[in-house]
């Protein structure tokens, strides 16, 4: 070979090296915003009872809602992207719940978010050897049927033999895509097989089982994504921290996405302190199946009361809308001291009522607006961060090393800037918080949607209360405008979508 023939190869081959070098392991999606009020099926809670693939995701009031297909050829759907699970499930064309209106003539309530037709794929596999698929959630949403195999299609990667869930009887349209655990499956441990997670790692898709989380919620017409196996260094500010996963209480063991809440404080636009608890040392459980924000009942009291929250029978806490203008602040720390701060702004928990008739209004005439904390309940019951916190953290949930990395999230980040997570490391992680520790007591799946109105009434009767904290007067408010919604005509709920991939409308 020729000095010059041999120095072209070597240039040829380095070159060839850079571009492998600079491709990280990657499907990246992005989604989009849709809002519709028509979905007939029960809102909900969702937290199951006892390389990088980016992939869009969309925000249906409680539920992120991601883009696939299923079969050959494919058939598309939306389906809920959960944290608090780990199963993937669709429903079928012959269920009982997309059989619901049909008999009636009307439209099938999963005609918009999918309904599998098995007859019509050519690659379907029934795992007739399987056990039953049944799964339920903390909402008491059940779903039952049996195990198949199929091919998958995220974005432009190809899922050859998943298996999944396919409902025959379901109380909910909308199918789901469990991500977390293995061990969280709702079959016996004997049983368990891999999951979408499991599967992108064993085909090479990514090099850990890992994903991060950028819910982003703004007027634009994309935002939002989940990255798995990588993070994405333009999308939030500041460094990451990161968090042990905690592990339950009675097996000892991980099963769930929680984390040690160590403080909760409130300070208005001037910075003044309103409210501050310090050492709680509580687990909470990060999950994108959940919309709002479910502290303990102490907690969320004195939260609500601070704003002058008030307690109507159909429509649930209620604030004055002019809330959505306050630059006061909610912080949280976790981990113990020199833990994360994720600072929400208090605007974020201010949710819309969506009526089809004149919107709510106080008796002094100040439009009503709904409130995005609520007590968790019982002392067996979980606390739960959802989207009305989450769409300011920027979350990494590292399932194979049992972390989780969290920041301030960059809200309306127009760059990006990938990077694999391909060892025991979190890339741009400068810390890990290990201060303090909380087991989980809660078993289960999470999943908790938006809550259910019958009235068509817009008149309330009392309030708004007088707020304990000094907020300050309204100002324009530095936030993600929220898009909660709580639809008031007789048995609806509102659903919102971000939409990606196909821009499907769904639900």
């Amino acid at each position: 070979m020729s000095k010059a023939s041999l120095l072209f190869a070597t240039a040829a081959a380095l070159f060839s090296l850079t571009i492998a070098a600079a491709s990280p392991k990657v499907l990246a999606l992005d989604f989009k915003k849709e809002i519709r009020s028509d979905d007939p099926s029960n809102p909900q809670r969702l937290i199951r009872r006892a390389n990088t693939v980016e992939a869009n995701i969309t925000n249906y009031q409680i539920l992120y809602l991601i883009n696939i297909t299923v079969g050959t050829p494919p058939q598309r759907f939306g389906l809920q992207i959960d944290t608090g699970s780990s199963d993937l499930w669709v429903p079928s064309f012959d269920s009982d719940i997309c059989q619901l209106s049909v008999a009636n003539g009307e439209d099938s309530p999963c005609q918009v978010s999918g309904a599998f037709d098995y007859t019509r794929s050519s690659s379907f596999n029934a795992l007739r050897d399987a056990p039953e698929f049944d799964i339920s959630y903390q909402d008491n949403s059940q779903i039952s049927g049996g195990y198949f195999e199929d091919t998958v299609s995220v974005g432009d990667q190809s899922i050859k033999k998943l298996q999944m869930g396919l409902a025959l009887k379901a109380d909910r349209n909308v199918g789901i895509m469990g991500i977390g655990f293995k061990s969280g499956e709702s079959v016996e441990s004997a049983d368990q097989y891999p999951n979408i997670v499991n599967t992108l790692k064993d085909q090479g898709v990514i090099s850990t089982l890992a994903y991060s989380l950028w819910l982003n919620n703004d007027d634009g017409l994309t935002t939002g994504s989940v990255l798995f196996g990588g993070v994405d260094t333009e999308k939030y500010n500041g460094d990451l921290t990161v968090l042990p996963i905690q592990p339950d209480s009675r097996s000892d063991t991980i099963t769930s996405m929680t984390v040690v809440l160590d403080g909760v404080s409130v300070t208005n636009k001037a910075g003044q302190s309103q409210y501050s608890q310090n050492n709680l040392a509580l687990p909470v459980i990060l999950d994108s199946g959940t919309t709002n924000t479910y502290l303990p009942n102490e907690l969320a009291d004195a939260i609500a009361k601070g704003v002058g929250a008030s307690s109507h029978p159909t429509l649930g806490l209620l604030v004055p809308c002019s809330l959505q203008n306050s630059n006061a602040v909610i912080s949280f720390t976790f981990g113990g001291p020199g833990g994360p701060e994720i600072k929400v702004g208090i605007a974020e928990f201010v949710t819309d009522l969506l009526f089809e008739g004149p919107p709510p209004t106080f008796p002094d005439k100040e439009p009503a607006c709904g409130w995005g904390i609520f007590q968790a309940g019982s002392a067996n019951s979980p606390i739960l961060f959802g989207d009305t916190f989450m769409r300011s953290a920027y979350v990494v949930y590292n399932l194979e090393h049992k972390q989780i990395g969290i920041a301030q999230t960059n809200f309306n980040a127009t760059k990006a800037n990938v990077v694999e997570i391909s060892g025991s490391n979190i890339p741009g992680a400068s810390s890990t918080a290990t201060g303090v520790a909380a087991k989980q007591t809660y078993t289960g799946y999470p999943l908790q949607t938006a809550a259910e109105a019958t009235s068509t009434s817009t008149k309330i009767a009392d309030g708004p209360l007088k707020p304990t904290f000094s907020l300050g007067s309204a100002a324009t408010a530095l936030r993600a405008p929220s898009l909660e919604m709580a639809t008031l005509a007789s048995s609806a709920v509102v659903a919102l979508s971000i939409c990606l991939g196909f821009s499907m409308v769904l639900l």
